[in-house]
């Protein structure tokens, strides 16, 4: 029999791995009519959809599931692990309409995500698998800028919608890369957000005011540009799917990146660290670029047709034969770099900049937060970017321990 499923459009979903989850199941008091039979209910639960995977629910608080139909409810719970879950409701009683809902309630007892699905049925000696999707019911926001004028002592990012407003503070960041986030915004919210540059006299230097909707089906990246405090800027833009809002926020006269060539993945490989860039556009790219991180800096000679890439490695060319290392599957590699890639210093600003001196792109990286995966896990050598993604949000990038060039997200 064909399971009603959700009236809901529905997003590509990653499969994540599942795991039976054991809890303690609990029931309403019973209803005085009698059933004629039993049946069963398998519920198997699923993370977030690949678009919103930076508002994946994380792990901590519980997941829990309910089974209901008019005058009985059937309760179970478990730890949420961050991954996939299944539960098993056996000896329902058959015929009726059933109604399954599961949520995950985080540490603090707010709802984050959640799924429903009805009317279900329940045949005799029979368990009917249901599947869930957990979805954001919060949202975040999370604005990076990655040089902060030593001016700015501190900013403020604050939220003023129809269904709730939050306001929080940071500190400028160490060398001024600073990341300000909001969290428990309510998907299908309306409202302002207002950014707030303060010197240490607390007098404001810059700002941004934006109003933004948190209601689609993907996440947002954005970028937006600070003024100082004598003028205003109003951009419009959606939060979607899962009310992930990733923005750029970059002071008057920082550059924008153009995009005419990008970062691709950066490897922390030891003597073999590197670097894969990639010629997105339409016309050749000739002559010498810059790589930038920190306070290190190399040039180097490319030459890129459209859509063509290479790797940048520290590693001699004479160490790549295929008995040595993967890098011999990349093309034209750039050999005796002497780069440096590594986690242990993070938020960690590269740029780039084409044979004309434009910042082609730039990337600000984090670690396990704000959507970014965990970089420093034994099984993270290599970030990745997921292709059409951009370059700042976290949830463009993955880690994977394969060190092949060549290789790309899961």
């Amino acid at each position: 029999m064909k399971i009603p499923t959700h009236d809901k459009i529905r997003t590509s979903l990653f499969l994540l791995p599942l795991v039976l989850l054991t809890g303690c199941l609990s029931e309403s008091v019973p209803s005085p009519t009698e059933s004629s039979g039993t049946g069963g209910l398998a519920l198997r639960i699923q993370g977030a959809a690949a678009a919103a995977r930076s508002m994946a629910a994380e792990p901590g608080g519980m997941l829990v599931a309910q089974v209901r139909i008019p005058g009985r409810l059937w309760t179970d719970s478990v730890s949420w692990t961050g991954s996939g879950a299944s539960f098993s409701f056996p000896s329902l009683p058959t015929g009726g309409s059933y109604s399954v809902k599961v949520f995950v309630r985080d540490i603090e007892g707010r709802t984050t995500h959640a799924d429903s699905v009805s009317p279900v049925p329940v045949l005799s000696g029979t368990t009917t698998p249901v599947e869930l999707s957990l979805r954001a019911v919060l949202g975040r926001i999370v604005v990076a800028s990655p040089a902060v004028p030593t001016a700015i002592e501190s900013l403020s990012i604050a939220w003023s919608g129809r269904l709730a407003s939050r306001r929080s503070s940071f500190p400028r960041g160490s060398g001024g890369r600073t990341t300000l986030r909001l969290d428990s915004l309510p998907v299908g919210d309306v409202g302002r957000l207002s950014l707030r540059a303060w010197n240490a006299a607390k007098d404001t230097l810059y700002l941004v005011d934006t109003t933004l909707s948190i209601d689609a089906q993907s996440d947002l990246s954005l970028s937006l540009r600070w003024k100082d405090a004598t003028g205003s800027i109003s951009v419009q833009g959606i939060v979607v799917a899962g009310g992930d809002l990733q923005a750029t926020a970059l002071f008057p006269g920082q550059d924008s990146a153009d995009g005419s060539l990008r970062f691709d993945a950066f490897s922390d490989s030891g003597s073999a660290d590197w670097i894969r860039i990639s010629n997105p556009g339409t016309a050749r790219v000739s002559g010498s670029i810059s790589v930038v991180h920190g306070s290190e800096s190399w040039n180097v000679a490319i030459d890129l047709a459209p859509g063509a890439r290479t790797v940048l490695t520290r590693l001699a060319c004479t160490d790549s034969s295929p008995a040595l290392h993967a890098l011999l599957s990349a093309t034209r590699p750039v050999c005796g770099v002497p780069l440096s890639v590594s986690w242990s210093s993070l938020p960690a600003v590269w740029e780039m900049r084409s044979p004309s001196g434009s910042l082609a792109d730039r990337v600000m990286v984090e670690d396990g937060k704000d959507g970014w995966p965990d970089l420093n896990a034994s099984t993270a050598r290599t970030l990745r970017r997921r292709a059409g993604a951009s370059s700042m949000a976290g949830r463009s990038w993955c880690s994977v321990g394969s060190d092949d060039p060549d290789g790309s997200c899961p």
